[in-house]
């Protein structure tokens, strides 16, 4: 990994970002009175969404199971029964 402090970024920054490729290492930019940042490519940075996007997608399966295995028999209704019981009562659910 490359590691520049700010001020050597405006000296380097055409150079950098030509240096930016699919598998090159992610480069730190440290910053003195700020968080630091890194510079990634393109490539890493859509692997980065999806894996945030999976990670979540994993948090609402488990939130969805969970939910499904605490329901209480009592206060489940089945969607066929529900659709039955808007049919009995002579509920339209069209516009």
């Amino acid at each position: 990994m490359i590691n520049l402090a700010s001020e050597q970024i405006r000296e380097k920054l055409v150079e950098l970002l030509e240096e930016i490729k699919p598998d090159s290492e992610p480069t730190l930019i440290q910053r003195s009175d700020q968080n630091s940042l890194y510079l990634i490519s393109e490539q890493d940075y859509q692997l980065f969404l999806k894996l945030i996007e999976d990670a979540e997608d994993q948090i609402d399966i488990k939130e969805g199971d969970f939910r499904l295995d605490t329901v209480e028999d009592d206060n489940y209704v089945d969607y066929d029964d529900f659709f039955d019981s808007l049919e009995t009562a002579n509920v339209s659910i069209r516009d």
